[in-house]
């Protein structure tokens, strides 16, 4: 797990001396931090010293700096991987209890890729890593990039807002707290388009009032009128149904509309449940449909 995270940016073990006066300054390899309480620490950058301390090592950083003794954004030399902590601690009563199975909901409903590692925490929490297909320079830009994708990944999946930074500490991973891992691995730059998109449909839903019918041109809504899979008919048809009340539809209207819809499924509805979806959405107190669900 840790060389599919640092891949080339540590050594096998320690140069020699007399290595170093021949290959002279390292600007490639990264080092990263261990530490059991956030404060005191030790950095390494070749794979023997790290298998060997994280038996008994508590924290670590997946992101690798330029210099042993300093651990900061100014320090910073490679990004490795986004990484999002889902704290189950304090006031975060709607991440206790979450499983797995949930927090993949989450990545799927917010519009992310699969994530590459899930490491689930002592408090019951989860720390996401979306590991990137090419490690990212650390220039100041990109870093500055990094924290609003993060910010918004936490907005979009219930993170911890606090947990922001390229440089943070991150639970040590082993076999036992490892509960998810895959082969995928994310473009920086498709993250970035990613939070672009996400920023802009925020503020298109935040101009959305009953009566206007802007909504329902938007290329998300327009792909949902042409049917979907089953297993999402339903979120789908009340969605929808939200969409014509906050376009100015009758209820009426808008039933028959979805019942039109409702016959381009591979799989229709029963007229009943398009009915009750339809009910729902117009005798409820929402004006519009969430743009996670779309």
């Amino acid at each position: 797990m840790y060389r599919q995270i640092f891949q080339n940016q540590f050594t096998e073990v320690a140069k020699r001396q007399g290595d170093k006066q021949v290959t002279g300054y390292d600007n490639d390899h990264g080092f990263t931090f261990l530490s059991n309480n956030c404060e005191e620490f030790k950095a390494v950058r070749t794979y023997k010293t790290l298998f060997a301390m994280t038996q008994d090592t508590t924290y670590y950083t997946p992101n690798t700096f330029y210099r042993n003794d300093k651990r900061n954004k100014a320090s910073l030399r490679w990004l490795n991987a986004m990484v999002i902590d889902i704290d189950a601690k304090g006031g975060n009563e709607e991440n206790k209890g979450l499983t797995v199975p949930d927090v993949l909901d989450r990545v799927e409903c917010a519009g992310l890729p699969e994530p590459s590692l899930i490491v689930k925490t002592p408090s019951g929490g989860f720390h996401v890593y979306f590991y990137f297909a090419v490690a990212k320079r650390a220039y100041t830009k990109t870093i500055e990039f990094y924290e609003r994708i993060q910010r918004e990944i936490i907005a979009g999946i219930g993170g911890d807002p606090v947990a922001v930074g390229a440089e943070r500490y991150f639970r040590v991973v082993t076999d036992q707290n490892t509960v998810y891992e895959s082969n995928n691995r994310i473009d920086f730059q498709g993250l970035i388009d990613w939070m672009i998109i996400q920023q802009e449909d925020r503020s298109f839903f935040k101009k959305v009032t009953v009566g206007q019918c802007d909504l329902l041109s938007h290329p998300a809504i327009l792909k949902l009128l042409q049917g979907v899979e089953e297993g999402k008919r339903d979120n789908t048809c009340y969605t929808l149904a939200l969409t014509f009340k906050a376009s100015g539809y009758a209820k009426e209207e808008a039933e028959n509309k979805l019942r039109e819809w409702n016959t381009k499924l591979e799989k229709p509805l029963t007229v009943l449940k398009v009915k009750q979806k339809v009910r729902s959405a117009f005798q409820g107190t929402k004006k519009g449909p969430a743009a996670c669900y779309i």
